[in-house]
């Protein structure tokens, strides 16, 4: 299927990343790396441009755990490029600028703005000697989740509405989770070479290596976050959960067709979004990329149902 074509594609870039400073690399990864801008905030918070990822890669300015950053924003990038035909973070071609060494990030952890993905000096979540992996500061499926931040910015770039932010976290991690088969997000941050890690950020299925971890508490019944009060982080699991039943009725690349489609559809996101938009979003468009297949707009329902977010419909 394209989506595992996609998959295998990165994986093979990814080694090629890891020896990107020798003569043999992959013309694709180059010019995925090249939509990547480094930079590096000093003291005072001023930005301080290094090159594009691939300058970076091939050079010796940063620590590994910022090379492994950049690797992973490079990643997350050509992932909606080699998947869904993305170009740039904007799909005009401009490249996604990411900040190295952010107080603000060192504080909050990795955040997206407009065009920009910022990270910190180390490991938001789990310092050095404290159990976990101290030197991870970006893994792969959180660049994936900041990444579509950028893009979800993107849209509404001309408009001066406000994403519904557990809407905007709850699209974040269900596409990262897909393109990662993973369905948990996080664990990067606390694992440990060798071992297996028994944390994450968030989990609302399976993870990739079929060991439960201690996550936040999250919810994924739409009727709970209805009653308001619901962390928007926690509320997002309402929309990876869904998409977690879609993938299992429906598999994994029509779930990633039917995700980037709601993320790309206008009426899903007037005003910001709200829940009633991306349930009639969600039917709307299996309706579309699926004409006359009622098993699998069947298959969506049911999904659909599990998490009761087929009631924001008629909210």
């Amino acid at each position: 299927m394209e989506g595992d074509r996609a998959v295998s594609r990165i994986e093979r870039m990814t080694r090629v990343a890891a020896r990107v400073g020798s003569h043999h690399y992959d013309r694709h990864f180059r010019a995925d790396a090249q939509h990547v801008i480094v930079q590096i905030a000093d003291a005072s918070g001023k930005r301080h441009t290094v090159g594009t990822g691939w300058d970076v890669l091939r050079g010796s300015k940063l620590t590994s755990p910022e090379r492994a950053a950049v690797r992973a924003a490079v990643e997350a990038v050509a992932l909606l490029h080699h998947r869904f035909g993305r170009n740039g973070f904007d799909d005009a071609g401009h490249a996604v600028t990411l900040v190295l060494r952010s107080a603000d990030a060192d504080a909050r952890g990795p955040f997206a703005e407009d065009g920009t993905i910022s990270a910190g000096s180390g490991n938001p979540l789990v310092g050095p000697g404290m159990g976990g992996a101290g030197d991870s500061i970006l893994p792969l499926d959180v660049a994936i989740h900041e990444l579509v931040h950028v893009v979800q910015f993107a849209q509404l770039r001309n408009s001066s509405d406000q994403l519904h932010p557990a809407l905007a976290e709850g699209f974040a991690d269900a596409l990262s989770m897909l393109l990662t088969r993973d369905w948990s997000i996080g664990e990067g941050y606390f694992h440990r070479p060798g071992t297996i890690a028994r944390e994450t950020i968030r989990q609302v299925g399976p993870s990739a290596d079929g060991v439960d971890k201690r996550g936040e508490d999250i919810v994924v019944d739409y009727r709970t976050v209805a009653q308001g009060g619901v962390e928007e982080h926690a509320a997002g699991a309402v929309i990876s959960r869904t998409f977690y039943e879609i993938q299992r009725r429906i598999g994994w690349a029509r779930a990633e067709d039917l995700i980037w489609s709601i993320i790309n559809d206008p009426a899903a996101w007037k005003h910001g979004g709200s829940w009633q938009q991306i349930a009639v979003s969600i039917v709307g468009n299996a309706q579309k990329l699926w004409p006359g297949d009622a098993a699998a707009q069947a298959a969506v329902g049911a999904a659909m149902s599990i998490t009761h977010i087929d009631e924001a419909a008629d909210a």
